[in-house]
């Protein structure tokens, strides 16, 4: 039943929310996936990528009767550095990552192992 008190809330504005809310999750377990790798993302690392991950991850949700399927352009990053400070290493955990995350969000009959 209603909230005593509470208009209900329009459709799309509640459709909004519960897919800022999944990003939101896909985000967290994201980060889970690569803390559990054996690589710690600094601060500036998260927030430099983060914009680009929810981008991503939002676009996925776009139409949840596809299943996730990322809509935008692929998710590309682009390392620089000088040897020995992480760039293949954050590659690999992000790529674990994703495909951990996928695994979880995506609708098994239409996931290819």
């Amino acid at each position: 039943g209603r909230l005593a008190g509470r208009a209900p809330q329009p459709l799309g504005t509640a459709l909004a929310a519960a897919k800022e809310a999944l990003v939101g999750e896909m985000l967290a377990d994201f980060w889970s996936g690569v803390d559990a790798f054996p690589y710690a993302a600094c601060d500036e690392v998260r927030v430099r990528l983060a914009a680009s991950l929810q981008t991503y991850f939002a676009s996925g949700v776009a139409d949840m009767r596809q299943g996730f399927t990322p809509t935008n352009k692929p998710l590309s990053i682009f390392t620089y550095g000088p040897a020995g400070t992480g760039k293949s290493t954050l590659v690999s955990a992000v790529a674990q990552a994703v495909q951990k995350l996928l695994r979880k969000r995506m609708d098994p009959a239409r996931r290819v192992d």
